[in-house]
């Protein structure tokens, strides 16, 4: 895991999932904007009560009885965590067996506002992505997911043609890892941006996603 830099007070996203191994990232930047309305069976999102000051340790053992349930509607299941500086210790020291072993196909999110104001241990169990200031919000293009999950190399090469930079290719790569859209593909991901951060050719590793 490479080194923490912290940024100021820019928000954290710290995330975790288990598509046959633990992963998890670090968004910097970003905020979760809540849905006024969710169809998504699969989206759990865990938050301060209404005129609470802490995410408490039942919301905890809440969130970690729903996980032992089949996800209801499709490949994975996806955890949101909303002001993770406020889970309290009992909360955080709760939720530490599920970071190190998620269920299967389930991704969880921290957003927090400083990695300093989670337990250490919380954040050894997460790999950290960051963002920049000015940088653009972290969403998936899930157009793109579509091709990869299709094997669609036509499409994918064209693509893969346009981006020039490498730090262009890590990023959507990354942006594409933390949706729950992205567990079929996972490990072809992950295996993708570890070629580009050993410096293999861009062009090449980005058009292989796309080759079964």
């Amino acid at each position: 895991m490479g080194r923490i830099v912290p940024c100021g007070t820019l928000p954290f996203i710290i995330t975790c999932g288990n598509i046959d191994m633990s992963t998890s990232f670090l968004n910097v930047g970003i905020k979760f904007e809540k849905p006024k309305v969710s169809n998504d069976p699969d989206l759990i999102i865990i938050e301060k009560e209404e005129g609470k000051s802490e995410i408490v340790i039942a919301q905890i053992h809440e969130l970690q009885r729903q996980l032992t349930l089949m996800p209801l509607g499709g490949a994975g299941r996806l955890v949101v965590i909303i002001d993770a500086q406020t889970l309290n210790v009992s909360a955080q020291n709760a939720l530490l067996k599920t970071l190190e072993e998620p269920p299967v196909n389930t991704i969880i999110k921290l957003y927090v506002d400083h990695e300093d104001n989670l337990l250490p241990t919380i954040v050894s169990r997460c790999i950290i992505i960051r963002s920049t200031p000015n940088s653009q919000s972290l969403i998936p293009d899930l157009n793109l997911l579509n091709l990869i999950k299709e094997n669609n190399i036509k499409e994918g090469f064209k693509w893969a043609e346009t981006i020039k930079e490498r730090t262009e290719a890590v990023r959507i790569i990354d942006d594409m890892l933390t949706a729950k859209e992205a567990i079929p593909v996972f490990r072809k991901l992950q295996k993708a941006k570890k070629y580009l951060m050993a410096n293999c050719n861009v062009r090449l590793t980005l058009e292989n996603l796309f080759i079964l």
